[in-house]
């Protein structure tokens, strides 16, 4: 996969991300990964998008399983055929944030809710991008397939794009798909 090729895939599945949310009031948490196909004869880069269970996103206790069980187990599989690039990580989320001079308590989830979020990450062998979106939720509307869906407005939050002290069970999954 050229830098153009992986450029090209990353801008269009952003796009996609926010067209999925514009459709369907939402977005379901998912795992996609750029990669190249290992057979000579196949050009074209592949992405692979693994949607995550609901069952596995109900508190920390399942999404540790799934990141520490589930995600090895498909990551083995995956690289039998393929050459993985990026992993990237897209879902609805819950933002807390603290001042940057201040301690991360050791349970996060007594940090108020600032807003909720699309929060995109993308992570290669050398670097670790975070896009988020802040959500803000006008109404219902009817859409093209006749369900009833959310209206949101996506408002991008460039100022923290890049947030440091960024973690969670699903940052640097490219790391964890090394080993």
């Amino acid at each position: 996969m050229t830098e153009n090729q992986y450029e090209e895939l990353k801008n269009e599945y952003i796009e996609h991300i926010i067209d999925t949310v514009n459709t369907n009031g939402g977005l379901f948490p998912h795992i996609s990964i750029f990669a190249d196909v290992i057979d000579p004869d196949e050009t074209d880069p592949a992405i692979i998008h693994i949607p995550i269970p609901d069952e596995y996103m109900v508190d920390d206790d399942t999404k540790d399983k799934f990141v520490s069980k589930i995600m090895p187990k498909i990551f083995k599989e995956v690289k039998k055929e393929f050459i993985p690039h990026a992993v990237l990580w897209a879902s609805e989320a819950w933002l807390r944030t603290i001042e940057k001079n201040e301690e991360v308590p050791e349970d996060y989830r007594s940090l108020p809710v600032k807003q909720e979020v699309i929060i995109i990450t993308i992570g290669t062998k050398e670097t670790e991008q975070v896009k988020l979106y802040g959500v803000k939720r006008k109404g219902k509307q009817i859409n093209q397939h006749g369900d009833m869906v959310d209206i949101i407005e996506l408002i991008p939050m460039d100022d923290m794009s890049q947030p440091s002290g960024f973690n969670g069970k699903f940052t640097n999954l490219f790391n964890k798909f090394e080993k």
